[in-house]
């Protein structure tokens, strides 16, 4: 059951972004956006340890050369891996597309800012 409540969470978030960011295109409304949740959530069962990890050393790395300035950096490694397997999803799926990194990183928020909320609830699967 909470597996079909992060789906839905998730399909949502899709089909609000393909709606209202320009750059995030969706050719079949919801079906497209319940495609890109199960394909999104694959790729991030698979890759995302591998993807935060890498994030994470670089961040250490950034932080450590900057004396803690970087610091900050560590509260986008969500976003920024999320936004790497949203341009993933989108070389995979031919009825997704993103028109470059800046719609990716936005609507890598936004699956980050669902992601968290499910969390919030014990919903998260």
């Amino acid at each position: 059951m909470k597996l079909l409540l992060v789906l839905a969470a998730y399909t949502a978030v899709a089909f609000v972004a393909s709606q209202t960011l320009p750059g995030v295109k969706l050719e079949k409304g919801v079906g497209a956006a319940a495609g890109l949740a199960i394909v999104f959530g694959v790729l991030n069962f698979f890759l995302s340890l591998v993807i935060k990890f890498a994030l994470g050393v670089a961040a250490t790395a950034f932080t450590i050369l900057t004396l803690g300035a970087g610091f900050p950096v560590f509260f986008l490694i969500g976003t920024i891996a999320n936004a790497i397997l949203l341009k993933l999803a989108d070389a995979l799926l031919p009825g997704f597309e993103l028109d470059g990194w800046a719609p990716a990183f936005l609507m890598g928020f936004g699956f980050a800012l669902c992601g968290w909320i499910l969390k919030i609830l014990s919903i998260s699967a």
